[in-house]
């Protein structure tokens, strides 16, 4: 959601947020329960924000959000594999 709204997004690189997230790119994954690494990558968003910098990764994240994980793209990937399903049956 925090992607989708163009917001800088931190998350542990299980789940969801392994697919949603290209490290570095649209958002920044961090090891659990490492502390510093979680250190580096809150420091790392305070500095795209004071320069300016943020808006090309949260841009980012929002196009790929949108392109790979809306509502009608979850309904073809269901349908398609039910479709994929019955043809084995």
């Amino acid at each position: 959601e925090g992607q989708a709204m163009e917001k800088l997004v931190i998350a542990t690189n299980i789940g969801g947020a392994a697919e949603t997230i290209i490290d570095g790119k649209n958002g920044f994954h961090v090891t659990p329960g490492n502390i510093d690494d979680l250190t580096k990558k809150i420091k790392k968003c305070f500095e795209l924000l004071q320069n300016g910098k943020d808006k090309m990764i949260t841009e980012l994240a929002r196009k790929h959000t949108s392109e790979n994980f809306s509502l009608h793209k979850m309904q073809q990937s269901i349908i398609s594999c039910y479709q994929d399903l019955l043809k084995q049956g």
